[in-house]
């Protein structure tokens, strides 16, 4: 029982060895994109609930 823990933990070990191997550093203008993007994207996101928490409250408590 342990034996086939152990090869799944093995397995996943050399997945992740893999992957680190093929992961390479993003260049700075591939970083500055990438985060242009998210912060984008958390902007629209925190718009959006900011809106529909107006809309809850005006709804409930208006």
């Amino acid at each position: 029982m342990i034996g086939k823990y152990w090869e799944k933990l093995t397995r996943l070990i050399e997945d992740w060895k893999l992957i680190l191997a093929l992961a390479s550093k993003p260049s700075p203008d591939e970083f500055n994109a990438v985060m242009k993007v998210v912060g984008i994207a958390a902007l629209i996101i925190g718009a959006i609930a900011y809106v529909i928490r107006l809309v809850v409250i005006l709804t409930l408590y208006g």
